[in-house]
């Protein structure tokens, strides 16, 4: 249940941070890192190429993206990966952002 993909291949994680749910992203990290699978779903991406950066950045929720990018800064080669990964739309994680910059996030 913590991994079923649901509309667009999103999994409940990406759900979460699309909808900019602070409560619901806690309790599934807390949920997945208990079954040993929160890193594998940081990673997911939905059916046109987005992952959790592409929804944080676009929701510029501040408390959701620094939970995934302390755990990313781990492993730094994954990091580059997503940030270079281009989603829907062919834009990557920081243009995303970009064109929906509100006072305070960065």
């Amino acid at each position: 249940m913590l991994k079923k993909k649901g509309e667009n291949d999103k999994t409940p994680l990406l759900v979460a941070s699309e909808n900019s749910n602070d409560e619901m992203f806690e309790i599934l990290e807390k949920a997945l890192k208990d079954h040993n699978l929160f890193d594998e779903e940081l990673f997911a991406e939905d059916k046109n190429g987005n992952n959790i950066l592409h929804y944080t950045c676009r929701n510029q929720n501040e408390k959701i993206l620094t939970s995934v990018l302390i755990k990313l800064k781990k492993t730094p080669e994954k990091l580059k990966k997503m940030l270079k990964k281009k989603g829907e739309n062919n834009k990557t994680p920081l243009l995303v952002v970009s064109e929906n910059l509100n006072d305070g996030m960065f």
